[in-house]
């Protein structure tokens, strides 16, 4: 890490994140709402609804049956 004179920081943030983790559901409705990322990463969600692309859990039968997703169970 780089310091400037006064000791902070010179590339990045200087606080620490105090609240939370990341949360990648939330990090792609955010930056990256129509999914095309996690669509060229896992082409089973390539017919799925792009409100769906990041919690496809969510999606009702019928249209993760239109959509040729199945999801398992654990």
């Amino acid at each position: 890490m780089l310091l400037d004179g006064n000791g902070q920081s010179v590339a990045g943030p200087t606080r620490p994140r105090i609240f939370g983790s990341y949360n990648p559901v939330r990090q792609g409705e955010m930056f990256e709402s129509h999914g095309q990322y996690m669509r060229q990463l896992d082409p089973i969600l390539v017919h799925l609804p792009y409100r769906f692309v990041y919690e496809p859990w969510a999606a009702p039968r019928d249209v993760l049956r239109d959509a040729h997703v199945k999801l398992e169970q654990n």
